[in-house]
């Protein structure tokens, strides 16, 4: 597949980046050319696999267990009543495997939007 992150991935990945800058500094370097492997729709959600491809492997810079990255922000999109959830799925070697994103409406959600809005959770 190798696409490229549509304009709603590129957000949340930005928003992750400047949330955790300081902790993870790797991660602005692992998104430059990031590419998306494959996007698995739930029905609630969509899972977005990223190709291993040009990311590289850091050593010693995070914890050795697998690490979920989110923000203190909502994201809403116009399709939906309720802001989405979502989360970056870090591998032990700081290779970005996938983002989940959830929609916390109670219908089915096929990923569709044509705008969002990010503001600061209260």
């Amino acid at each position: 597949m190798d696409e490229k992150l549509n304009s709603l991935e590129h957000a949340i990945l930005s928003e992750i980046e400047k949330s955790h800058r300081e902790t993870y500094p790797f991660l602005k370097e692992q998104m430059l050319d990031l590419k998306v492997s494959s996007r698995e729709f739930t029905g609630v959600g969509v899972y977005v696999h990223f190709s291993h491809k040009g990311q590289k492997r850091q050593e010693n810079n995070i914890s050795k267990e697998k690490t979920y990255l989110g923000v203190s922000k909502s994201i809403y999109i116009d399709t939906l009543d309720f802001p989405i959830s979502f989360e970056l799925n870090l591998s032990e070697e700081g290779v970005l495997e996938f983002l989940e994103i959830v929609s916390n409406d109670d219908k089915t959600w096929n990923g569709e939007f044509n705008s969002l809005t990010i503001t600061e959770e209260e």
